[in-house]
């Protein structure tokens, strides 16, 4: 995906809709790409967190 792409599929997430284009451009170009399967775990609310 290209930064614009991620640019525009942040900026349909509830969380994320009230960002500027260049806080937006930010989130999208810290964000990492994962592909979790099905029953995968991405985090646990317990856990510590090792990035923002």
């Amino acid at each position: 995906m290209s930064l614009e792409s991620d640019m525009e599929v942040l900026s349909e997430v509830p969380l994320f809709q009230e960002l500027s284009r260049d806080q937006l451009r930010l989130l999208a170009f810290g964000a990492e790409h994962r592909v979790l399967r099905a029953g995968e775990i991405l985090f646990r609310a317990e856990a510590r967190a090792d990035a923002g």
